[in-house]
């Protein structure tokens, strides 16, 4: 039996394609494959051994590899799946963009039994719903990282959203870069970005010690905007075209994170690796630089920077973390804690002169919650951060 599979099927024409190489990946059949989450323009064909399952990184079975595929489907029963152009071309036509990618082809689906087809066709799309019901795919926050060799965005973990009011930072500032960005995402302030010919993309800085909240930070904001995180580590072996790169190949709905800037440069004749000064600015705001695109940026060493990286243009919106402060030692008291406000002011008399970090206290306040008793076991606390977590103050940073 032969069906011929029409492109207006559209989403169901992905869940097809992805079913068959998960049954072809699962049948040790080697096959054309394309990554879902983007299409690698130059290696259209991605064939990796490092890549073992669906829920790493989403593959479809790449329609213009010039190639059928034959694999089982269960019952001892065989599928061909070949592919033909749609309406009046003669030949398949790669299109780039994934709105339209299944518009220029028909899948053609042959076995020997109709029912084969039906169960083939039920199945996929009851195994690939997951990744298309935005009611569950969209839970979870999506976190890559870049791969250099296969240059391809490696799907490394997923995080649950985080609330914007568990990031406890003095006078409002966190709710204050959650807005600042939503303000940028409007089209309205898109409009104006082009009306003036400003280039559409915002840098944020985030700068102060280990454990202050800046990822934390990243973490909640993209949470609250529903925005994937692609972050790219540098290698000693990382090039300015690898870099670059990354930016055109990032999933779609994802902003850039720079981690630990300082670790990079922190001036031009400092330089990891053979990536250059100019090759990461010129990405970062030049012509490589995406449209719409929303970098973070930590460092623990802002004052060490080069002054190239921190000036305006480069860095649009700049947030200093420090040392804990009263507002926000009181601001976690009473998250954990609201019914021991009395106490507050002493546990805060306690530990005023203390330099510590919001992951140093939360630590403890998760240790005390839900029973309670702040002042309990702060003594213990206190003797534990002198030994294991006191040191001088440039030692923080390192």
């Amino acid at each position: 039996m032969r069906v011929v599979l029409q492109h207006q099927l559209r989403h169901n024409f992905y869940r097809i394609l992805m079913y068959a190489s998960m049954l072809m990946t699962e049948q040790g059949i080697p096959h054309g494959r394309v990554v879902y989450q983007f299409l690698d323009k130059k290696n259209r064909v991605f064939r990796s051994s490092s890549v073992e399952t669906i829920e790493q990184v989403l593959y479809v079975a790449d329609p213009f590899a010039g190639e059928a595929y034959e694999f089982g489907v269960g019952d001892g029963s065989r599928l061909r799946m070949s592919f033909a152009p749609a309406g009046n071309d003669q030949r398949l036509y790669p299109y780039i963009d994934k709105e339209s990618f299944e518009q220029v082809f028909r899948i053609v689906l042959e076995t020997e039994n109709g029912d084969t087809i039906d169960r083939f066709l039920k199945t996929a799309i009851d195994r690939t719903q997951r990744f298309f019901d935005e009611t569950t795919a969209n839970k979870n926050l999506h976190v890559y990282q870049y791969n250099e060799i296969n240059e391809i965005w490696d799907k490394i973990t997923e995080l649950p959203y985080r609330a914007i009011d568990t990031i406890y930072l003095p006078n409002g500032q966190a709710r204050a870069v959650l807005d600042d960005v939503v303000s940028f995402m409007d089209k309205d302030t898109r409009a104006a970005y082009h009306r003036f010919g400003i280039p559409y993309h915002k840098t944020y800085c985030f700068y102060g010690p280990p454990g202050s909240g800046k990822t934390s930070l990243i973490h909640a904001i993209c949470s609250s905007i529903q925005r994937n995180v692609c972050i790219y580590r540098f290698s000693p072996t990382t090039k300015d075209s690898d870099f670059s790169a990354s930016f055109r190949w990032m999933p779609k709905n994802s902003v850039f994170v720079l981690e630990d800037l300082d670790c990079i440069f922190r001036d031009r004749k400092e330089t990891k690796g053979v990536l250059s000064f100019s090759g990461l600015l010129n990405t970062l705001d030049g012509f490589f630089s995406s449209e719409c695109l929303i970098t973070f940026m930590t460092t623990n060493l802002f004052h060490e920077l080069d002054e190239a990286i921190k000036r305006p243009g480069r860095i649009d919106y700049l947030i200093e973390f420090s040392h804990i402060s009263q507002d926000q030692v009181f601001q976690m008291l009473s998250s954990f804690f609201p019914k021991e406000k009395e106490h507050y002011k002493e546990f805060y008399r306690r530990i005023q002169n203390i330099k510590m970090t919001t992951t140093h206290l939360q630590k403890y306040l998760f240790s005390r919650y839900p029973r309670g008793g702040i002042l309990d076991g702060l003594d213990d606390f206190l003797a534990g951060f002198h030994k294991y977590h006191l040191v001088k103050d440039n030692a923080m940073y390192l």
